[in-house]
């Protein structure tokens, strides 16, 4: 059986918002490209493929700012 859970996208308690990332990468952005991509999560996670691009670029982002590029 399988469980089906939808949240608002603007809801910042939702699975996969992560704060200032999604100011600046929208996750309906993030969302589109997991879609096309075929790399989606087909069943409820704890941990949404959304949080994980948003994790991705995070780290992309501090290991730039922390070897002094921006």
């Amino acid at each position: 059986m399988t469980q089906s859970v939808t949240y608002e996208i603007d809801d910042v308690f939702a699975p996969g918002h992560v704060g200032e990332l999604t100011q600046v990468i929208p996750p309906e952005l993030v969302d589109a490209v997991l879609d096309e991509s075929g790399t989606r999560e087909r069943r409820l996670r704890s941990l949404p493929s959304r949080v994980g691009v948003y994790f991705v670029l995070g780290a992309w982002v501090s290991n730039r700012q922390l070897a002094g590029r921006s």
